[in-house]
């Protein structure tokens, strides 16, 4: 069973109930989401960092997906605006990026994992990383069970220790990137946490 790490604070919220399909309701989307389509034209930005390239991405795909309508006019106008806004954030942070939109997958046991998709990993002018996820507006973010998770999972795969590591969130409609890095002892506590989840999760 794979849990999207976007997922996990409602299986720790009641792990018992959480049976895969069963739990999770069906987007059920019956257009494209425009927060997939902002998504898409993010991952056309960082193929050569143009935002000309992006806007045009997303504005194609928009029209294909959206009638011509004064109401989606003003919604397409928003979001190229939120792409205006992340590549002057971006570039306002003064870092290389090591990877965007790289993927994750922490083993919590035989049968279950935590996966999922990461906005960039970026390399800290002083030295380390610092990871981002993707999200809207901030709704507090700093005791989810996901964030320590990661830190590890990205010291092992990058060869380096968890204080190396920063992790946080993007928002894209304030464009504001937040992050902290978590201690071992809060680390530890996330991963026995886990360890109990999953063995609900399987019992």
């Amino acid at each position: 069973m794979n849990i999207p790490h976007k997922e996990l604070e409602k299986v720790r919220s009641n792990p018992s109930n959480y049976k895969g399909a069963n739990f999770r309701q069906s987007q059920g989307f019956s257009v494209y989401p425009t927060a997939s389509m902002f998504r898409l034209a993010l991952m056309e930005y960082h193929r050569n960092n143009s935002l000309a390239n992006a806007i045009s991405y997303f504005e194609s795909i928009f029209d294909i997906h959206r009638k011509s309508t004064k109401r989606n006019e003003i919604i397409r106008d928003e979001f190229v605006s939120y792409l205006e806004l992340y590549e002057a954030n971006y570039k306002r942070l003064g870092v290389s990026t090591f990877k965007a939109f790289a993927r994750i997958a922490i083993p919590v046991n035989e049968e279950i994992s935590i996966t999922g998709e990461l906005l960039r990993i970026d390399m800290i002018r002083d030295g380390g990383y610092s990871a981002y996820i993707l999200e809207k507006e901030d709704r507090g973010w700093e005791k989810e069970l996901r964030m320590p998770l990661i830190q590890s999972f990205l010291a092992n795969e990058l060869n380096c220790s968890t204080g190396e590591i920063r992790v946080g969130l993007y928002f894209y409609k304030s464009g504001n990137h937040l992050s902290t890095s978590y201690t071992p002892r809060e680390i530890r506590g996330a991963f026995e946490e886990l360890s109990e989840i999953g063995g609900i999760l399987v019992g």
